[in-house]
């Protein structure tokens, strides 16, 4: 089924509203994001309470946002292999089995 579990997406539609959302590394992007509907905003954390109190964190090192819209390869990331590695990971790419960064280090791993 390429239209995908339609019961599901009702479900989700009935639920959540698209709305712009901050991603890390990325800033914010437009319809980015889904929100609560208002009727279902007595169970939203978001309202509830401050936003103050949940700011999204940018990892200062991270460039996973270069990595992400393709600025630059991973091994182009001074971080790569170093400070950030599979082991002590800096940013998604590399937390991720199917991240770019992590597709590096295993690839590089591979090849020794």
């Amino acid at each position: 089924h390429h239209a995908g579990n339609i019961e599901a997406l009702r479900v989700v539609d009935e639920t959540y509203a698209i709305c712009d959302q901050p991603w890390r590394g990325l800033g914010k992007i437009p319809n980015g994001g889904l929100r609560l509907r208002d009727h279902w905003r007595q169970f939203d954390a978001a309202q509830k309470f401050s936003r103050v109190a949940m700011p999204i964190v940018e990892p200062t090192p991270c460039r996973s946002g270069d990595v992400l819209t393709g600025r630059i390869r991973p091994t182009e990331c001074e971080y790569f292999g170093r400070e950030c590695t599979q082991d002590t990971p800096l940013g998604a790419p590399m937390v991720s089995s199917e991240g770019a960064c992590a597709a590096y280090a295993r690839h590089a791993r591979q090849r020794v």
